[in-house]
Formats: structure tokens, C-alpha cells, sequence
């Protein structure tokens, strides 16, 4: 990844808008982010990981602290990251608008029609580019303030918990306890199998008492041979018995149903006999109902009559109401013609009102446009004032116009002579800085010569011994297993008997049995294998190493002999302090050049803005000039009219007359109201005065038609009643049982088809039962209760042994299953267990891994460490404790110091000699990631902070190893505040705060 061009609006510390193009910064391939603490030089590398990945380089800030306090709530929040990797350049943006949601996208190679907006999209494609997570990111190519010498000091589990996440191992944990869980699941299916054939051979005594799973199931097998014959013979007699009682029950159920059917015929008989008395009662139900459905017509008048009456009455009351309103009515009526009579008398008024009104608005205009002619007037008389002062400036202008002449041609030749020399400078600053980057190079590629050529003679001396050591431990193991082989035989030597064969070979002649002379244990073994793998483990390192060294020689050897024929033979001579005096003395001379020249430049500027402004305010003068005039005729025309309205308006008092007006307004109102509301009166009575005789007309008709009615009903009731010869006291009792007609009609037609079914049922049954008597069944149930005893106890013995054939069967089935899982699930156990015991002793599967990486990680950062040491330190894992265990995690560091030739602690470390340690940690993951992962290149380094705490040597050794990134193609930022890294950067990034405005950034160029 190579940054092209970052944008931030509203971001931490900076409010306005601020672009960085690092374009320009690539040739160079080092620059400097300078400036105090707190101007906001690590936001720059904040917002670049803002752009990628949604969170800042350090976890102490949460993606909501990133918004910039100096912005209101509807101000902008924007990031833009441009960068290039591989062939392609893509643009990521992420911003919100006030107090919207926040929104993002992914461009690539300018494409905006396939751009990707979706957060889970945006951070898989980035990932697919970089090959970094977030937190990978973070710790190799942003070095963040403190990060890596925290690392370095962190416990083993700290440790742990960090390179897990850079190098996403915990699937190997997950591995771990996936094998765990089996074996768990293993043993409880065995366990299961087990209980289960256990629970099962409890059926049978005598498998209860056997072990073994076959046999179990064979007893089980001839129990349950023996319970299904027992079936066979008991199901043979119950079938006898069953027939017999069959034979019996039939006998029991004719001679039961034959006395059932004498019992009721008898019954039959006397309930016959009690309905022929009830037969005249009945009939004269029968006769009232005919009598009462003869009157069902006369009801119908009789109804109608009642209903007409009640109508009447109602309508007469109906009547009275009317006349009632209708009085009230036309007296209202009167009251109101009385009112409107007054109407001409209110109209006359009105008009008198009229006219007064518009008098007194007529007086009230022209007091508004007496005041408005004085505001005219009076804006008139300020712009004259404004003109006046105005032509007064402009005159001024016209006198400084040749003042400024003069200054800018002098200011113009001090700008030359400035320019040319920085110019000069710049050229010899180059020309020097290329031969001291030559001569620093050349000498540490011999020193680096030196040093491969001393390492690689201690790595052949090394070889040979390590290689002897390794054999003979090899040979030590390889007898170590096969002692404890052959002690395994031991166990048979005390089952040997004279005249018994030999369980291994057969033979029954046992002259010299195995002795045990010395036992091995396993730990002796395991700790055998564990020498041989270390010793394997070191003889492959240093073999690795030997060939790394070969192969850095050769490339150091070509790459010296190239550098010696392009540089110049002087750039050998002389020391590398003397070349940077004499870059520092020529860049300090550039300096003060360049800023006499800016200081110059600022006042050409401000001379030329004034010029501009002068010859503009000269050209102003005369339009100004011809609007003064026309003003003041304007303002003397305005006088004239405002007199001229004082003298209209003279003795008129404003209040007076809107309070007039006012009350005449109300006086009107109230008389229109009066006029309108006399007519409405009058015209409402009208109406209701005729709707009510109208009413009353129609009332009358209606009462006639409902007497006339009545009368006719009353003469067809009572020619009814004649012809029925029926008297109104007889109609009116058989009215009141009318409801009771279908009832006693029901009562007596349903006695009778009664009466008729039972003597034709009781002729029937006495055909049928003729010659038949009835019978004594008791001895006949007394043998069938004898034959169901026997029958039930049989039962009862059959049912035994269908159950004991029924659950031997099932024993079965379960044994069956249980003996097959048992068998499966112990062939996984013994495969399960040996994985979970070679995964699971010592140190954890995962840790194993990670110490694996941080080995990798140590190789790479020893390589920085020697050389910005010079040979002094080398990072160590600590292997074992005092007691000689391994520690939790062990992933403890050490520092080895070739002065006192002995291992120590990094934490005793020094400030300078802890920056080192952590710089050379953090470039050796960085390029232990690269060799992990192929696919990746990390093009660019940004490192924050920690040069405060070195010495100008130890500086030198930090700035020779980031200079040799440099030459490797990357592009190396730096944050710093520490002033002699200013004077050996060139390109500097200066970052400033300025309080309210926010941070704003300066790029300086040496």
C-alpha cells in the first residue's frame, strides 16, 4: 500500500478542511511529521485508519471520540483516503452530515458506477487488498506511541492475548477443545452402552450374574425360547374354556330374553288399562281447542279495534299541543313586525355614518405621507453625509498611489536576490546530502560485511558439535524405548508355570525368564524427546541462519561493489559526524535565506494588494463624485415637499382621530347587526306561524279518519259474535286461553295414537309369545361363573408369560443395540484419547502455535536489534523457570547482552536501549508477516514517537536502520517533536493548533 492523498474536515483536531498530497513525498521515500505535543501529529495516522477500517491506531479513542469538538452539531465530519496497491487505486470515504447517520464508500480506479457502500463490503475488500485486519494494521505498519515497548515488557499471557489477534489463532484453541469435547462425548456414549447392558441382563437372574456382553446375550436368547413355548401352551387351553362359555352364554341369553318379553307384555296390559280411564278427559281437551280456533278471526278485530282507540286518544292530544304553539307563535310574530318597522330610521343613520368616516380617513392619509416624506427625507440627508466622507477617502488614495511605486521595485530586487540564494543552497544541499548518504551506506555495508563474516564463522564452529550432540541423544532416546519395550514383557514373567505354555511364544520350557535390571519411566522418555527436539529445534535455527548469512554476504558484497563504482572516491574520505556538520551549517543558511525571501514575498503581496486597492478606490472617485451631486438636488426636492405637507396637516392630532373613527366603526357594526337580525326575526315567525296551521288542518283529517274506522270495527266484532252465538264475556275467556290451543289440541291426538300403538304392540307380542313360560336360569350361571374363574386365572398365568417373552424380547433388541455402540464407540475412545493426550500435556496447543510466530517474529527483530546495537543485544524466549516448569504461557522475553555474556530481563532495559528493542520487535514482526504471507507487501511504515529517549549515537544507528527501509522501496513517515530529526529530514510535515481554527499543517521542503 502506497498513500496518495488523505483529506480531513472536522476530524479530532482538525476543523476546516486540510488535504496531505503523500505523492509528492514518494521519490523521497522519508518524511517528518513535526510539531508540539498535543498539535495533533498523530491524528494525521488516526485518520488514515479511520478511512480503512472505522477506528483509530490506538483503542484508547472509540470511533464517536473521532469527531472533532470544535465543530457544531451541523457541521461536517469527513475523512478521505486515496491509496495505491498493486495496479489498482482506490478512494475511501467516510462522513456525516450534522446529526445524520454516518455513511462511507469504496472507489476503485475512479470506477463510481461499481462502488461499494455497504460496511461489511467496504471492510472485505479492503481486507482482500491489504491482507491486514484493524489490529494487524495497527501494530505493523502504524507504529503507535508506546505500543511495541509495552509488548515488549507485557506479561506471557499480554503477549498471548496480543499476537492472537494479529495472527488469528484461535481456531487452533477451538481445535483443542473440539478434541476435549469428543473424547467427553466418546466416553459418555461408552459409559452409556455400558449402563445400558448393565440395566438390560438384570431381567435374568442368571445373566445378571455374567460379565461378558456375548454372554449376557445368549442367556438372554434361551430365557426367551423358554418364555415363548410357556405362551404357546397356555393360549391351548384358554381357547378350550372360551368355546364352552360360549355354548353356555347362548342358552343364558335365550331363556333371559323370553322372560324379559312375558315381564313386559304384562306391563303392557296394565298401562292399557289406566289410559282407557283417562280417554273422557281427553275428549274434552279435544272439544275447547275447536271451540277456541272458531274465534281466531274475531281476535284479529278485536286487536285492530284496541289499536285504533289508542291512536285516537293520542292524535286528540296531538291536537292540543298545535293550538298551544300556534299562539305562541303568532305572538312572536307581532313582537317581531313591531322591531322591523325601526329598520328605515337604523339604514338613515348608517349613511351619516358613512360619510363622517370617510372625512376623518381622508385627514389620517394625509398625516402617513407627512411622516413617510420626513424618513425619505431624513435617509436622504444620511446617504449625503455617507458621500461626502467617502470623497474625502477616495483623495487620500489618489496621494499614496506613487509611494507604493516606489517600495515595490525595491521590494522586487531584494526578491531576486533572495531567490537565488536559496536556489544555490538547495543544489549544494543535494550535492552534499547524496555524497554523505553514499558514504553512511558504504561504510555500513563493510561494517555489515564484518559482521556476517564473524557470525557466520561462530555458526560453522557450531555446527559440528551440535550436529555429534544431537546423534548420540538420538541414540540415547532410541534405548530409552526399547528398555522400556522390553519392560513391558515383566508383567507376564509371574504367570509363567512349569509344564503351562508361554502366553507370547507357547512353549512350556522357560529356562531364562526376562529381568528387569533398570526401569525407565515415561517422563524419562518424554523428557529424552523433548532434549532431542530442542537440540533439533537450535542445529535447524543455526543452519537457517548459516544459510541467511551466506546469502546477506553475497547481496552485501554486490551491493558494495555496485555502490563503489557509481560514487565518487572523495565521498570515502572524511567522517560521517563532519559531512553532517557541515549539511546542518548549510541547511540552517538555507533556512534564514528562505525566510528573508517569504518575508520579502509577504510584503510584495501586501504592496501589490495595495496597489490594486488604490487604483480601484481612483476609478471609484469620479462615479462617487456625480452620485454626491444627484443626492443633494434629490434631498433639497424632498425638503420642499415635506413643508408643504406640515402646512396641509397643521392643528390635526392623530389619536384624536383614530379614536373617533374607532367608535363610529362600532356604531355601525351594532346598527347593521340590529337590521339584519330584525329580518331574520320577522321572516323565522312567518314561516312558523303557517308550518303550525298547517299542522293543525292535517291533524283534524286525521282524527275524523280514525273515528270513522272505530265505528266500522265495532259493527263487524259484533256481528261475529251473533253469528258464533257467542256473548262478549264468553269471547273474551276463550281469548284469554287462546295460547293454549295448539297445547290441548297436542295433548289429546297424541294420547289417543298412544293409546292405539300399545294395543296393537300388545297383540303382537302375545302371537309371538304363545306356548312359552318362564324358565330358571341359576344353575345355568352358576356354571358359566365357575367356567370364567378358571378362565381369569388361566388368564392371568398367560398374560405372565406374555409379558416375561415381551420384555425378554425387548432386552434384546436394547441389548443388541447397546453391545454395537459399545463396541463402535470403544475403538473411537482409544484413538480419541491418544489425541487428546498429544495435544493436551504441557503448554496449549494454541501457545505452542504462537510461540511458533513470536520465534519467527524474534529472528527478523534480532537481525534490526544487532545492527542498531552493534552486536551488544538479542531478544530470547524464556524457556523455563527456576523450578524447572514451564512457564504459564511461554511467551516471556529475555534480553542476552554480549558485554556481561549473560541473559537478563528486558525490562531492565534503558529508555534508549528499550526504544531500540521495541523498534526492532516491531520491524521484525512487520517483516515476518510479509514472509508469512506472501501475497502482502507492505510498501509503507509510519512510526510514532520515541526518539526523545536515544543519544546522538544511538540516533545515528535508529536513522541508518530506517534509511535502509528507505532503500528498500518503502515509504517511511515518522511523528516527532525532537529538533535534530528536523535537521536530517528534508521533507517535514508541520503540524500546528491554533486553538478555535483547529490544527492546520505546513509542508516544508529543505
Amino acid at each position: 500500500m502506497i498513500p496518495i492523498y488523505l483529506k480531513m474536515e472536522g476530524f479530532l483536531t482538525f476543523k476546516k478542511p486540510t488535504e496531505i498530497h503523500f505523492d509528492e513525498f514518494t521519490d523521497d521515500g522519508l518524511f517528518l511529521v513535526s510539531g508540539p505535543t498535543g498539535s495533533g501529529k498523530t491524528s494525521i495516522f488516526d485518520a488514515i485508519s479511520f478511512a480503512l477500517y472505522g477506528v483509530a491506531t490506538t483503542s484508547q479513542r472509540s470511533p464517536n471520540d473521532l469527531r472533532s469538538h470544535l465543530i457544531g452539531p451541523d457541521d461536517d465530519f469527513n475523512v478521505e483516503f486515496r491509496f495505491r496497491a498493486g495496479t489498482h487505486e482506490y478512494c475511501v470515504r467516510r462522513w456525516q452530515k450534522g446529526q445524520r447517520g454516518a455513511k462511507q464508500i469504496l472507489v476503485v480506479d475512479d470506477r463510481e458506477d461499481e462502488a461499494l457502500t455497504k460496511i461489511t463490503d467496504i471492510r472485505q475488500k479492503l481486507f482482500d487488498v491489504l491482507g491486514l485486519t484493524a489490529d494487524q494494521f495497527c501494530k505493523i505498519v502504524m507504529l503507535p506511541q508506546g505500543e511495541f515497548r509495552n509488548f515488549l515488557a507485557a506479561s506471557s499471557k499480554d503477549k498471548s492475548d496480543i499476537l492472537r489477534k494479529l495472527f488469528d489463532t484461535d481456531h487452533y484453541a477451538l481445535i483443542r477443545e473440539k478434541i476435549r469435547q469428543k473424547l467427553a462425548a466418546i466416553r459418555r456414549e461408552v459409559d452409556r452402552a455400558h449402563h445400558l447392558i448393565e440395566t438390560e441382563k438384570r431381567i435374568s437372574p442368571r445373566a445378571s450374574q455374567a460379565a461378558d456382553p456375548d454372554e449376557i446375550r445368549q442367556i438372554l436368547q434361551e430365557d426367551w425360547k423358554e418364555a415363548k413355548a410357556a405362551c404357546e401352551t397356555f393360549r391351548s387351553s384358554l381357547d378350550l374354556y372360551r368355546s364352552q362359555l360360549d355354548v353356555l352364554s347362548l342358552r343364558l341369553e335365550e331363556g333371559t330374553r323370553i322372560n324379559k318379553q312375558l315381564i313386559q307384555a304384562d306391563e303392557l296390559q296394565q298401562k292399557i288399562e289406566i289410559a282407557r280411564n283417562q280417554e273422557q278427559s281427553y275428549q274434552a281437551d279435544l272439544e275447547m281447542a275447536r271451540q277456541i280456533n272458531r274465534i281466531r278471526p274475531l281476535t284479529v278485530l278485536q286487536k285492530s279495534l284496541v289499536s285504533n282507540r289508542l291512536t285516537l286518544t293520542r292524535r286528540h292530544q296531538d291536537e292540543e299541543d298545535l293550538a298551544r304553539n300556534l299562539e305562541t307563535a303568532e305572538a312572536a310574530l307581532i313582537t317581531a313586525q313591531s322591531d322591523y318597522a325601526q329598520n328605515p330610521q337604523r339604514q338613515s343613520r348608517l349613511k351619516e355614518l358613512t360619510l363622517e368616516l370617510e372625512r376623518i380617513q381622508e385627514q389620517l392619509t394625509r398625516l402617513i405621507q407627512c411622516q413617510q416624506a420626513k424618513t425619505v427625507y431624513n435617509q436622504a440627508a444620511s446617504q449625503l453625509m455617507a458621500l461626502t466622507a467617502q470623497l474625502q477617502s477616495l483623495q487620500q488614495w489618489a496621494g499614496a498611489r506613487q509611494t507604493l511605486t516606489e517600495e515595490r521595485e525595491k521590494l522586487a530586487g531584494e526578491e531576486v536576490r533572495y531567490l537565488t540564494e536559496v536556489s544555490r543552497g538547495k543544489e549544494d544541499y543535494q550535492t552534499l546530502r547524496r555524497q554523505l548518504e553514499h558514504r553512511i551506506t558504504w561504510q555500513k555495508l563493510k561494517q555489515s560485511l564484518a559482521d556476517f563474516s564473524a557470525e557466520t564463522q561462530i555458526c560453522q564452529e557450531k555446527i559440528v558439535p551440535s550436529t555429534r550432540e544431537g546423534q548420540e541423544n538420538r541414540r540415547r532416546l532410541e534405548q530409552l524405548r526399547e528398555e522400556f519395550e522390553r519392560q513391558g514383557l515383566g508383567q507376564f514373567v509371574h504367570h509363567l508355570k512349569d509344564d503351562q505354555p508361554c502366553p507370547l511364544c507357547g512353549s512350556k520350557d522357560h529356562p531364562t525368564p526376562f529381568r528387569v535390571h533398570s526401569a525407565v519411566t515415561q517422563s524419562q522418555i518424554r523428557a529424552q524427546e523433548q532434549l532431542v527436539r530442542q537440540l533439533e529445534r537450535d542445529l535447524d535455527q543455526t543452519e537457517s541462519r548459516l544459510a541467511l548469512l551466506l546469502k546477506q554476504t553475497q547481496e552485501k558484497s554486490a551491493e558494495l561493489a555496485e555502490l563503489e563504482e557509481t560514487m565518487d572516491p572523495s565521498s570515502r574520505e572524511g567522517s560521517v559526524a563532519e559531512g553532517k556538520a557541515q549539511l546542518e551549517l548549510l541547511v540552517s543558511q538555507i533556512r534564514t535565506s528562505q525566510s528573508k525571501l517569504e518575508q520579502t514575498q509577504d510584503r510584495l503581496r501586501q504592496n501589490q494588494r495595495d496597489r490594486e486597492r488604490a487604483d480601484q478606490e481612483i476609478q471609484a472617485l469620479g462615479d462617487v463624485q456625480t452620485r454626491f451631486d444627484a443626492q443633494k438636488e434629490q434631498a433639497t426636492s424632498l425638503k420642499a415637499r415635506l413643508d408643504d405637507l406640515y402646512h396641509q396637516t397643521a392643528g390635526l392630532d392623530e389619536a384624536l382621530l383614530q379614536s373617533r373613527a374607532a367608535g363610529l366603526k362600532r356604531e355601525d357594526a351594532s346598527l347593521s347587526q340590529a337590521i339584519q337580525h330584525a329580518e331574520q326575526t320577522r321572516h323565522t315567525s312567518a314561516e312558523a306561524v303557517a308550518r303550525l296551521k298547517a299542522s293543525a288542518e292535517s291533524m283534524k283529517e286525521e282524527i275524523l279518519r280514525l273515528d270513522g274506522e272505530a265505528g266500522q270495527l265495532e259493527t263487524q266484532l259484533n256481528e261475529g259474535l251473533e253469528k258464533l252465538d257467542l256473548s262478549r264475556e264468553e269471547f273474551l275467556a276463550l281469548e284469554a286461553k287462546l295460547d293454549q290451543e295448539d297445547i290441548l289440541r297436542q295433548g289429546a291426538e297424541g294420547f289417543f295414537r298412544k293409546l292405539a300403538n300399545d294395543q296393537s304392540n300388545l297383540e303382537l307380542m302375545r302371537r309371538q309369545l304363545e306356548g312359552k313360560v318362564r324358565s330358571d336360569l341359576t344353575d345355568l350361571q352358576n356354571q358359566i361363573n365357575d367356567l370364567k374363574a378358571r378362565e381369569t386365572a388361566l388368564g392371568h398365568e398367560n398374560n405372565a408369560a406374555i409379558r416375561r417373552e415381551s420384555a425378554l424380547d425387548n432386552a434384546l433388541i436394547k441389548l443388541e443395540s447397546a453391545l454395537s455402540d459399545y463396541k463402535h464407540y470403544r475403538e473411537k475412545l482409544d484413538v480419541a484419547v491418544r489425541l487428546d493426550t498429544t495435544t493436551g500435556k504441557g503448554t496449549t496447543f494454541e501457545n505452542y502455535v504462537l510461540g511458533y510466530y513470536l520465534d519467527g517474529v524474534l529472528i527478523n527483530a534480532n537481525e534490526r536489534l544487532k545492527k542498531m546495537t552493534s552486536g551488544r543485544f538479542t531478544l530470547l524466549r524464556q524457556s523455563q523457570d527456576s523450578g524447572g516448569k514451564s512457564r504459564i504461557e511461554g511467551l516471556d522475553l529475555n534480553v542476552f547482552d554480549a558485554y556481561s555474556n549473560s541473559q537478563r530481563d528486558v525490562k531492565t532495559l534503558s529508555g534508549g536501549e528499550g526504544f531500540k528493542a521495541s523498534l526492532a520487535l516491531a520491524l521484525g514482526l512487520s517483516d515476518f508477516i510479509q514472509e508469512k504471507n506472501a501475497g502482502i507487501r507492505l510498501d509503507t511504515i509510519f512510526i510514532d514517537e520515541g526518539f526523545g529517549t536515544l543519544d546522538h549515537e544511538s540516533l545515528d544507528s535508529a536513522m541508518e536502520t530506517i534509511l535502509e527501509l528507505q532503500g528498500l522501496g518503502r515509504l517511511v513517515g515518522i511523528i516527532s517533536h525532537v529538533e535534530e530529526l528536523k535537521e536530517r529530514i528534508p521533507i517535514q510535515i508541520v503540524v500546528e493548533n491554533r486553538r478555535e481554527e483547529g490544527s492546520v499543517i505546513k509542508v516544508v521542503k529543505l
